[in-house]
């Protein structure tokens, strides 16, 4: 009985280190993938910005379109080096989850977690605000524009129920190429 209980010790460390380093090599690769696709996540945003219009009285006019980055990513520096090339002026701020964000015209959500998602449309409340994500399947669960991964680049998810509801109008050419939810 004691051999067959350190046996099983000895199997049980094996597997929880090999578990271990395994969620270690595979947690720094997909932080590289991340990191490597957000400039086409910010340039994506950029293209759909440059061809959206907001209701009255909602966007911004002619003043700099207001876009918040919720959190730590590599999208806030791809946005900033990006919005030089953008038909749009654009004002790039970061944000904690949690704050409010209805003063904002843009709001993206680079959490892929469906509890910082709720945190998110709380804070927008009901402003007139373009909800950008890249969360698996968040176009169903209320963010206006998600952007999922087609090979290098990321193709539009668009919730045409809440785009329109907010009424704000993404341009056609976009709109044609989007998967609508």
């Amino acid at each position: 009985m004691i051999i067959f209980r350190d046996r099983l010790g000895k199997i049980m460390k094996r597997t929880f280190l090999t578990s271990l380093i395994l969620f270690l090599f595979l947690s720094s690769t997909y932080a590289q993938v991340a990191a490597s696709d957000a400039k086409a996540v910010a340039q994506s945003i950029v293209d759909l910005v440059s061809t959206t219009t907001w209701p009255s009285g909602a966007g911004p006019g002619e003043g700099a379109v207001k876009v918040c980055v919720v959190g730590d990513s590599p999208v806030k520096s791809s946005l900033e080096e990006l919005s030089a090339g953008s038909s749009k002026t654009l004002e790039i701020s970061q944000a904690a989850l949690g704050d409010d964000l209805s003063g904002y015209h843009v709001v993206y959500n680079p959490s892929g977690e469906i509890g910082s998602l709720a945190k998110i449309l709380k804070g927008v409340g009901g402003a007139k605000v373009l909800t950008v994500s890249t969360g698996k399947d968040f176009a169903r669960y209320g963010v206006m524009v998600n952007l999922s991964k087609d090979g290098s680049k990321f193709k539009y998810e668009i919730n045409t129920m809440v785009v329109d509801g907010a009424g704000i109008k993404i341009d056609d050419k976009i709109l044609s190429s989007a998967t609508k939810i």
